[in-house]
């Protein structure tokens, strides 16, 4: 056993095959379809395996209960609310049991996670001197941990950071197919050896995280983190949450439905260029967040009892601001 109390399967520490993995696979192709300019097309695919679970001994799946209830209405949730959700009870007589075994997923059924995607890119050098580079990149992520989680209920209980308990039938997300967009424009003005460009970015909003679920993503949704009261839970199955706790935090919305506005920005760079000898000195200033954007970055993801702060902005873009520097080439 190790120090925690939690027993580790020997397997996982040693042996061909025992660390997760990750597989990759790629194919594009390029064709030039005006004089200077080409375009590419590319399909990706990357797929993960050998996770580890830590699996609770003391429960099975005959010591919960599935309490259904029906998410409350607001503007911002999937259909506006008002569906029934789902999620596991664990039985009073079971509560506080615990017996930590530390293993593989495949021990208890098979893991999907992969993410799969396209690339599309367009780049010219056009004769006035105009250089131009543009493309989008859609992809998805695909998890499904339905046979591990048959098995393990618990495995619903605390998943992702900053999450409630999840919903009973959220084993299995196939994400909406999000796009990312970019594109880069440059100019040198003749004589005056000015160099003007600018960087466009169109992105999802979706939120970073390091944990096994952010695997097989173009980055996490937000969570609905609703408080499920034991006089909800009594009406529903029978009897009140265990442990005499008198609230439940309880995700009411699925990986993949809800995600902040996209984030569009636009930075410009103008420089001078200066020439002595066979050195190049570039003196410019760069201008980041042109239009001064003030997109919400990371949200509340706390519904609370009614949702009145849910999915308020507790961090934006960073504001406009500009930047001088020198680059010497020599």
């Amino acid at each position: 056993k190790a120090s925690s109390g939690t027993t580790v399967n020997p397997a996982v520490l040693e042996g061909w095959g025992s660390r997760p993995y990750d597989w990759q696979f790629s194919v594009s192709l390029q064709q030039e379809v005006l004089p200077r300019v080409s375009a590419n097309i590319g399909y990706n695919r990357r797929s993960w395996g050998n996770f580890y679970y830590t699996v609770n001994r003391a429960v099975g799946p005959n010591d919960f209960d599935t309490a259904t209830l029906t998410a409350p209405r607001h503007p911002e949730l999937p259909d506006s609310g008002g569906y029934p959700y789902s999620f596991f009870v664990v039985k009073e007589n079971k509560f506080g049991a615990v017996d930590n075994y530390f293993t593989f997923a495949s021990d208890y059924g098979d893991v999907t996670y992969y993410w799969h995607g396209f690339d599309y890119d367009i780049n010219a050098r056009l004769t006035n001197g105009v250089v131009f580079q543009g493309g989008a990149t859609t992809g998805r992520g695909i998890r499904d941990t339905c046979d591990v989680q048959a098995q393990l209920p618990e495995a619903t209980l605390a998943v992702g950071f900053g999450a409630g308990i999840n919903q009973v039938d959220a084993c299995a997300i196939d994400e909406a197919w999000q796009t990312n967009l970019r594109g880069l424009v440059s100019y040198v003005i003749p004589r005056v050896d000015v160099q003007v460009s600018a960087i466009m970015r169109s992105i999802a909003n979706t939120v970073p995280q390091t944990d096994q679920n952010a695997v097989a993503t173009n980055g996490l949704s937000n969570n609905a983190n609703y408080t499920v009261t034991s006089q909800q839970v009594q009406d529903a199955i029978g009897r009140p949450l265990p442990g005499g706790a008198a609230t439940q935090s309880v995700n009411i919305v699925k990986q993949g439905q809800v995600y902040g506005p996209r984030v569009n920005t636009v930075d410009l760079r103008v420089a001078k260029i200066v020439r002595f000898g066979s050195t190049r000195t570039n003196v410019g200033l760069d201008l980041y967040n042109l239009f001064n954007s003030n997109t919400g970055t990371t949200f509340n993801q706390n519904f609370g009892t009614d949702g009145a702060t849910w999915m308020r902005p507790t961090a934006v873009l960073t504001p406009r601001f500009l930047r001088f520097n020198v680059t010497f080439d020599f």
